[in-house]
Parts: C-alpha cells; structure tokens; sequence
C-alpha cells in the first residue's frame, strides 16, 4: 500500500447498533442549527506534497500535516454532518493559521456538496480519508446508508491545497448511489450502500481505491445477506477507471451462500497481508450461522481474482464458535511484529456474553495464521471483563510508539469505569497493545478511559468512550496519535444534552498517554457547529 504512510483503518459500531444504545439510555435526538464557520485567510501550498504514491494519510490539503474528519451522526434528525479540522506542526486547528484553513462543517445542503439533508440520511456514519486520484492530497468519502428509504450512497469530496473541494470546484463532488451508472446492482430499502467503508490500494496502482459495504443487501431469497463493492480509484477519480468489483456471498471468487442476516460487509478493512505491495480487502460477516465470519480477498493487478479464504472463530484458532460471537464485526490491520506484512486484528464484542474479545492473526507467506486471543483480565490485560463491556467492537491500528512496530486500540464501549465516586456504567475505555517481534504483548499495555488523568471530559453514564477510533500520523514525525471517539459525551454548559466529543491522546515515545491530550467539543472555541441535543459529535472518525 504505497500511497499511504498510514496503514490504520477506523472501525466503528454500526449505526443501527450505537443509536440504538443511545437512545436506550434515554437520550432524545432534536433539531438544532448547523451553520458553519467561513474559511480565513490561509498560505495554502502550490501543490499537494509528497513523492508520487506516498501521499500522507489524511493530509486533504497536501502541507505535510495530517488533518482529521470528525462526524456529526445526529444532527438534525439523524440528517449528519462532518467537520474537516486541519493539521498543523502543533497538531490540530481550529482556526486559519499558516497553511490550515478553518476548520470546515459540511452537511449535503451546504454549496456544493451533493444532493440535500433529509432526515435519517446518516450522511457520515462511515468515513474513508485517502487519495483517490492521486493527486497527493487527501480525499474522503461520506457515507449515507440511510439516504432515499435506507437504499444508502456515498459522497466523494476531494481535497486540494485550499481544502476540501465542494462549490466550482475541480473535480467534482461525487454522489453515487447503487443507482449510478457502473455501480453494480440496483438501489432497494434497507440495503444501506455506505454503511462501512474501506480504502486501501487493491490493484497495486499507487492510487487508492473504495471498498463499499451493504450489509443490508438482499440476495435472491436472502434477507440481508450483505455485497461489498470496490470502485477503483484513478485519476480521473473514483469510479472513472476499472470497472468495480461485485463482492457477495456465493457469487464469483466469495464462496459459501447467501443466507438471511449474514450481514457480508458489515465491517471492512484493508492492508497488504501478503507483502507483495498490493492491498487485501478483509470483510465482516459477522451473521454468518449466528456466530460469524470473515473473508479475506486478496488484491492483484487484475483486480480479485483468486477465491477468498473464509474462516471463523473456530478455524481461525480462536477458540469454539458461539452463537452471538459476531466473529468479524470489527477488523483493522496492522504490522505488529514488524515483517512488513500487515496483520488482521478481528474484533467479536459479542463473546461471552458480550464482554467481547479480540483475534489476531498473523500475517504468513501462505496466509493468516498462529492466532492471538484477547480479553480484558487475560494475560495481565488491564480491565474486568463484565457483562455488556463490548471489547472488541471497535479496532483501529498504527505506529503508536516509536519503533517499527505497530500497536492495536481496542475499544469498549460498554466498560464501566470506576471514579472516586464510584462506577460509572457504560463510561467507555480503550485499550492499547503495542507491537513487537512476537506480536503484540500484554506488557505495557495501556488502559485509557475518561478517568485517566489529562484526558478531558467526566466519565459519566452512557459517554460511550472508544465507540469511534483513528490511529493517524497528524504532524508527520513522531509516533501517530489516538483519536477516541465520546459520541455521547454531555456538552460543558449544555446540562443533560449528548453532543458528543473527540479525544486526540498525548503521543508518548513508549505508548499513547492522557499527557498532553487534547480534548474537543463543540464549545471549543472556534469551532464550527452549535451544541445541541443528540448530536453526536465524534461518531465516526476519518
């Protein structure tokens, strides 16, 4: 995967999933201003930098610096929205300064940007930041899989040096539905086309392509039986070169069949398993039999040609399947003991009865194998495994600490996580493994939730820290930075309102650290967007 320094792919809680957990706990979603913050003046670079086909991942506006893409999920009666804060050589930015423009906040009903808001679009349930016509600076694609009756779509804005492209700008923004010329299938209800998304080089051009996930897609008799497609980047954009790919259960190089709810592409991630210096596209298909399963389709020059290799808890090494597993409902790639080959971490929050556990496969010349298994408590992990914890639905990969090594944060949604006050339920944590040349170890992991000290916000019920992670590299030196998601983190001044908060954890040169963190909301001055109820700030991380 040569375009990208950055080998690290979000993973997130579904949608359905993580709203519905919010609204059990009583939040209530409401309309509120959405007005975003002109752009200042700004010495924006002549052109995106970066050598051919290395472009820095997230650096939408090619300074060297990576930028972040945070997600309003419920803006406006689940319409979303999703705010562009620039990088700097001091980290993130809220306002123009140097080569940053002002941070940005997008809806669709902002110039430029495709289509309009509706209600229930979840325009920004899943993001996916890469160069996709490489042109060195980053792009990023919005998912909408509610969007027209939940058939779902897709936007593509592209960066440039002033920033995101939306009015008069060149290339266009893209909206693409399964409705759109050369998108296989067609548009029904409840496919929810955008859903997940992945970007990773899968045909070995040095530009970046998207994996597009529908795990509500019917087929045949199959009720939610999931398709993924891949459109391929190039330079005139996506979907402007290869034909895209048509990726479902039971048809072409996937085998098995089409079964109710197997939800194929309901998590998604990319890196180069194989070492050959093309990406593998992993999915999730975490309904498969009740308990779960994941293929891995491994990219060529020809686009997939080869069958994918399936496997489940139980031929993966581990340990027996059970129903409710959600075996593959989370996945990320990293190098965790440095051989150059990308190593799939796969995320079954649904484990024991739902305190979740984590897989890791290693990467080998002739695929996946010698299988890691983590719990919180096992192996001198920090953390009490308890009822409800979810670890492991969510997963994000990089280098966190200096050295060749990377290191996997997993989060826990549903943690409870004990104060001076006593426990707070569904609080939220994260933990972090580092790499080494065994893989990851248990020593010097790091447990982080909002009661470590120097990370902001209270750990109150229900903040749902770690349902949204990023590992991204934001001042291109240095180990890379967590960014933890709080999609439900109450507002300062705003009493018993959710809008919702970002994490950007302390980079230390051993491991992530609440030093030096950097806590975001959106009372933070100069930040674009108004704090309101139910909006969800951080839900998704690009």
């Amino acid at each position: 995967m040569r375009y990208s320094s950055d080998r690290s792919t979000p993973a997130r809680l579904t949608a359905a999933r993580l709203t519905a957990a919010l609204l059990a706990g009583g939040l209530v979603l409401a309309t509120a201003g959405a007005a975003g913050a002109a752009a200042g003046p700004v010495t924006a670079p002549a052109a995106c930098r970066g050598a051919a086909g290395d472009t820095l991942a997230g650096d939408i506006n090619g300074d060297g610096f990576g930028d972040l893409v945070v997600t309003e999920y419920g803006r406006t009666r689940l319409q979303g929205g999703i705010h562009v804060f620039y990088g700097t050589a001091k980290g993130l930015t809220a306002e123009a300064t140097g080569t940053a423009p002002d941070d940005e906040f997008l809806t669709q009903d902002s110039p430029g940007v495709p289509d309009k808001s509706e209600d229930s679009d979840e325009w920004g349930a899943a993001l996916a930041v890469a160069d996709f016509n490489g042109d060195r600076c980053a792009d990023v694609a919005v998912g909408a899989p509610g969007e027209n009756g939940t058939t779902g779509a897709v936007t593509i804005l592209y960066g440039s040096p002033t920033g995101l492209i939306t009015a008069k700008g060149k290339p266009r923004p893209l909206h693409l539905s399964q409705n759109s010329p050369g998108i296989p299938d067609s548009a029904e209800p409840n496919d929810r086309f955008g859903a997940t998304l992945a970007a990773g080089d899968f045909d070995g051009d040095g530009i970046a392509d998207l994996a597009v996930g529908a795990p509500g897609e019917t087929q045949g008799k199959a009720f939610g039986a999931g398709y993924v497609t891949v459109l391929f980047g190039a330079t005139g954009g996506l979907n402007a070169g290869r034909k895209p790919a048509d990726l479902r259960p039971g048809r072409g190089v996937v085998g098995g069949k089409a079964e109710d709810s197997d939800a194929f592409g309901a998590a998604l991630a990319a890196g180069d398993v194989t070492g050959d210096g093309i990406d593998e596209l992993i999915v999730g298909v975490p309904g498969e039999d009740g308990r779960g399963a994941v293929a891995l389709l491994r990219g060529t020059r020809d686009g997939f040609t080869a069958p994918a290799a399936t496997f489940d808890r139980g031929t993966a090494g581990a340990g027996k399947p059970t129903f409710g597993d959600a075996f593959g409902a989370a996945l990320t790639t990293g190098d965790f003991n440095g051989d150059g080959r990308a190593d799939v971490a796969i995320g079954m929050p649904g484990a024991d009865r739902s305190r979740g556990a984590v897989a890791v496969l290693h990467a080998a010349p002739d695929g996946l194998s010698a299988p890691q298994l983590w719990r919180q408590g096992d192996d001198t992990v920090s953390g009490a495994a308890q009822d409800g914890d979810r670890f492991g639905a969510v997963l994000a990969a990089g280098r966190l600490a200096e050295g060749k090594y990377d290191g996997l944060a997993i989060g826990a949604p549903g943690d409870a996580v004990g104060t001076p006050g006593g426990t707070v339920a569904n609080a939220g944590s994260v933990t972090v493994l580092l790499g080494s040349a065994q893989g990851l170890r248990a020593k010097g992991a790091v447990l982080v939730s909002q009661a470590t000290p120097g990370v902001g916000g209270d750990p109150t019920t229900g903040d749902r820290f770690g349902a949204a992670l990023l590992v991204r590299r934001l001042t291109g030196s240095g180990p890379a930075r967590l960014v933890v998601g709080v999609p439900a983190e109450g507002a300062a001044g705003t009493p018993n309102h959710r809008s919702g908060a970002f994490t950007v954890l302390g980079a230390g040169a051993a491991r992530p650290t609440g030093a030096g963190s950097e806590f975001w909301d959106l009372n933070r001055p100069g930040t674009a967007g108004d704090p309101a109820r139910g909006v969800f700030l951080g839900y998704a991380l690009g």
